[in-house]
């Protein structure tokens, strides 16, 4: 496989995995950590008062992504012969169509939660 295609592969999972460790932690109520601004600090713990949990909820989900990603490459690269062909155009984009539904999957699923946690759908008489 040629480097270019494990560098595509590698990208694609990396933002697929994003999005579903995104989701995950709504999910599964993953704790996270969360700044408080008015106490200016970082705490695992949900209080009360103001708190920026989207830091911590952006870290858990790259770090877990770049853990898988990192693991595929390596993999890749270590399996992949030098003077093998390169990806087909149909695998080309059947893996940028399969990314893309992920994307489109997780950001509807984080919308309905976030929709469903502010109440909006009340709101709006839904």
């Amino acid at each position: 496989m040629k480097k270019s295609d494990i560098t595509y592969i590698t990208t694609a999972a990396f933002i697929s995995f994003t999005s579903i460790f995104y989701c995950a932690v709504s999910h599964f109520k993953i704790p996270i950590p969360r700044y408080y601004p008015l106490l200016n600090q970082w705490k695992m713990t949900k209080e009360t008062g103001p708190s920026q949990g989207w830091y911590g909820l952006q870290a858990y989900a790259f770090a877990g992504a770049i853990v898988i990603s990192m693991a595929l490459y390596f993999l890749m690269n270590s399996f992949s012969k030098k003077e093998e062909k390169p990806l087909s155009h149909l695998k080309v984009k059947t893996i940028g169509i399969i990314t893309t539904l992920i994307v489109i999957s997780s950001m509807t699923y984080i919308l309905h939660h976030e929709f469903t946690k502010w109440h909006v759908y009340e709101q709006i008489g839904l």
